[in-house]
């Protein structure tokens, strides 16, 4: 099947290898990887997490005390397991420690649970420590998985709780005793057990189990070729058959980064081969990858969140969303072009692409789960519901095809995916949890929203302004869900205090969020895309600012 060298071949070694892969899976490496004991616990942890989602969509959710703490224990534990497993043994013990500590603050949630609520928010001693080691242990997991923004910025909530009395410039506020704040963070839904974990719990999680579904089943394969087979033959081939792949990827992923990674591993090197200078390739691949956040149904993970918050409909979200979505990558698609055609950039040869009959023929059906979902939720189903029952349609229309049937062991690796892929988020909610409760608990989030309005002089063209830069400065090196979280909290209000709408308020500040991914200096998207390149970080961000100028424009449509 493969043909010569060319792109062509490039494409279907990539393609033959994923289905290759997804034909050789045994149960034995799903369950224990490269062999090692630690593997099969955290292959393990993983599926019981996923396992036990399933289980609440099927026969309704447990409590939200026991709901968040069973998924806030698993998926730190995770985080630990998984960042320690390749350390020298005697390096991996604090991470067991850590890991056995936060399994075992689940099952005493659960095994606890009626004590903790008949004590109305009276610790016990005990339950002082366990909150006491859980913020480090929470904030490690957090640097590990998503870096040192978040840990910190939450660090400096709890300290500006904690140390209230002593602020000067009129930060002050009578502060919070050690147990207050235990019984706040820890022990109640207003802190790390709050929304932002709630929604990771139950919508986030479903729909990240959705995408590992599709994934296994070779729909991420299939959205590649389609791709490739409709925009490869156009001028500028490759750069747009990254914006379009990134535009299915974001039907699946939740981070930008991941699309870039995913994706720029072979448009890249396919755009530098038909004449693209490495940091323009690696600024098309970023802003398509940022984009993709911005389409539905995921949205980064941000759309769910939004629902708790807002108290919209999901499905009013999602179609507020689908339009500038949508214009923005035309938007891409035309300075691609437009690049392509000053530069005298072509297309690639017909030959070396695949058909497009012949690739909708071999994967068609794999839109019918989307179809589906979008079918519940329209129909008026919840959001948590109308992903849970579009799993088993991945199963079903999966099993149509030999091709793509899901065997036994395959389905033990979605499951095993998805519980992986939920902890980063997990983590990132936990700690907006941390800021969420603060804010709420000092009263933080409405001293700011005054003094943004103050700034501004009652103006909301200078608001928007502010608001923009906050948004941007704030979103620098966070994942976009605790980008909008923490955005949502402190800025957000203010917007509604002069007149916006509550549904533009928060998508305006949710795509700010998302733009500081390719805002230098810190540009993560466009490190990882310049990564993949092999080419200049600062350049390729500077480089995507410039082609990517509407996406500095669009939210003021809202």
């Amino acid at each position: 099947m493969l043909v010569s060298s060319g792109v062509r071949g490039m494409t279907n070694e990539i393609g033959e290898s994923e289905a290759a892969e997804r034909r050789r899976i045994t149960l034995s490496e799903v369950v224990f990887g490269n062999g090692k004991w630690l593997e099969l616990v955290t292959s393990l942890l993983a599926i019981s997490s996923s396992l036990f989602a399933l289980y609440t969509g099927l026969f309704g959710e447990e409590v939200e005390l026991i709901q968040r703490g069973v998924h806030f224990g698993f998926s730190v534990a995770l985080i630990f397991l998984v960042t320690g497993k390749d350390s020298a043994w005697w390096k991996r013990v604090p991470s067991l420690l850590a890991a056995l500590v936060l399994l075992y603050s689940a099952a005493y949630i659960v095994f606890e649970y009626n004590n903790i609520m008949a004590r109305e928010g009276e610790l016990t001693t005990h339950e002082i420590t366990l909150g006491v080691i859980l913020l480090p242990l929470l904030l490690e997991a957090s640097r590990r998985s998503i870096g040192l923004t978040l840990p910190l910025v939450s660090l400096l909530f709890v300290a500006y709780a904690y140390l209230g009395p002593y602020l000067p410039f009129g930060l002050g506020h009578r502060g919070y005793d050690i147990e207050r704040l235990a019984s706040h963070l820890f022990l109640s839904t207003d802190g790390i057990y709050g929304t932002p974990l709630g929604v990771s719990a139950t919508f986030i999680f479903m729909f990240v189990l959705f995408g590992a579904f599709l994934q296994v089943s070779g729909a991420g394969e299939f959205l590649i070729n389609l791709a490739i087979a409709t925009t490869g033959k156009s001028r500028g081939g490759p750069a747009k058959i990254a914006v379009v792949s990134s535009a299915f990827f974001g039907t699946m992923s939740g981070s930008a980064i991941a699309n870039a990674s995913a994706t720029g591993t072979f448009t890249i090197p396919l755009m530098r081969r038909v004449g693209y200078r490495p940091h323009i390739a690696a600024s098309f691949e970023s802003l398509a990858s940022l984009g993709g956040q911005l389409m539905p149904p995921i949205m980064g993970s941000a759309a769910f969140v939004m629902v708790e918050f807002t108290q919209i409909a999901y499905l009013d979200i999602a179609a507020a969303a689908l339009f500038p979505g949508l214009l923005f990558f035309f938007s891409v698609f035309v300075i691609v072009d437009l690049e392509a055609a000053r530069n005298n950039l072509r297309g690639l040869p017909k030959s070396e692409l695949p058909s497009v009959r012949k690739t909708l023929n071999e994967g068609w059906l794999l839109f019918l789960p989307l179809v589906t979902l979008f079918t519940l939720l329209y129909l008026g189903y919840s959001t948590f519901m109308s992903a849970f029952w579009s799993i088993p349609t991945v199963i079903l229309v999966a099993a149509l095809k030999r091709s793509t049937r899901l065997s036994f062991p395959q389905f033990l690796e979605a499951l095993r995916k998805g519980g992986l892929a939920v902890t980063k988020i997990a983590v990132a909610c936990a700690c907006s949890g941390i800021i969420v409760g603060v804010a709420t608990l000092t009263g933080l989030a409405v001293e700011l929203s005054n003094l943004m309005i103050e700034v501004s002089g009652g103006s909301l063209f200078n608001l928007l302004l502010l608001t923009m830069v906050v948004s941007i400065i704030l979103g620098m090196g966070l994942p976009t869900v605790a980008c909008y979280i923490l955005l949502a909290v402190l800025v957000g209000p203010a917007l509604e205090q002069m007149g916006l709408s509550l549904l533009a308020s928060h998508l305006f500040i949710f795509y700010f969020g998302i733009v500081s991914g390719i805002t230098p200096p810190v540009a993560l998207v466009s490190y990882a895309a310049a990564g993949v390149a092999n080419t200049d970080a600062i350049k390729t961000s500077w480089a995507a600012c410039r082609l990517g100028i509407a996406i500095y424009i669009l939210p003021y449509a809202f």
